[in-house]
This record gives C-alpha cells, sequence and structure tokens, in this order.
C-alpha cells in the first residue's frame, strides 16, 4: 500500500495491490491505522455508465470518506470547503 499526499491538506491517494489468480482476486479496502482515520460509515454502490454522483458536505459532523473502484474508471473530484482551511476553493481531480 502506497498513500500520497495532494494539493488539499487531508485529501489521500491511497494505491494498493489486488491479488488475482484463476479464482479471482482479493483487494484490501482501508486500513484505518495506516491511513489514521475512522470510518463510521460504510456503504458500497454501483453506478452504471455515464452516471454522475452528488456533492456531499457534512458542516456538523464531518466524516472521512473512502472511494475504491472495483471495475472501470471513474472521473473523482475533490473540492475543499472548510472555510478555515488555506486551500479553501481549490479542487483536485482524478481518474480512478
Amino acid at each position: 500500500m502506497k498513500i500520497y499526499k495532494t494539493p488539499i491538506k487531508d485529501l489521500l491517494i491511497v494505491r494498493k495491490k489486488s491479488y488475482v489468480d484463476n479464482r479471482g482476486f482479493v483487494k484490501e479496502l482501508i486500513r484505518e491505522n495506516i491511513i489514521k482515520k475512522k470510518f463510521n460509515f460504510q456503504i458500497f454502490t454501483k453506478s452504471r455508465k455515464n452516471v454522475l454522483r452528488g456533492l456531499h458536505l457534512q458542516k456538523r459532523h464531518s466524516q472521512a470518506k473512502y472511494i475504491s473502484v472495483l471495475s472501470g474508471k471513474i472521473l473523482n473530484v475533490a473540492v475543499d470547503l472548510r472555510n478555515n482551511s488555506r486551500t479553501f476553493g481549490k479542487h483536485f481531480f482524478i481518474i480512478l
């Protein structure tokens, strides 16, 4: 597992390996002890091609968010909307 920082504070890129053989694959999703974030709320979604999922913002009870792509690719965009952040209003995007 490799962790890369982005220009936005607390926004990380986590690269992990999948272990593939003739039966299929195994991929570890998250290791809270390495990322040092607690993920209290975990969901799994499936989207069809050309689906746009909305912005997510929690003002009072902020949440860490982890996004992983099992098949295909997505354009993921993050915008820093934290008023007191030095990168407020900045964005970062990546194709996962």
